[in-house]
């Protein structure tokens, strides 16, 4: 499913669930979907970056 047609029925599982921070769908080793920043192009194999590293800055 397109990450649009998706994201927002995830934030809504994500706000029910207090241990989750945010949901990545994975087609074909790409992450294609962010719960929190929509769509996205990454390779599961580059390195994601550190949360904390993110929002420090």
């Amino acid at each position: 499913m397109p990450c649009d047609a998706v994201r927002f029925p995830l934030i809504e599982k994500i706000s029910a669930l207090q241990t989750v921070h945010a949901i990545l769908l994975v087609e074909h080793d790409r992450i294609y979907c962010s719960s929190i920043y929509g769509p996205r192009a990454i390779p599961l194999a580059r390195p994601i970056p550190n949360w904390r590293s993110i929002t420090s800055a």
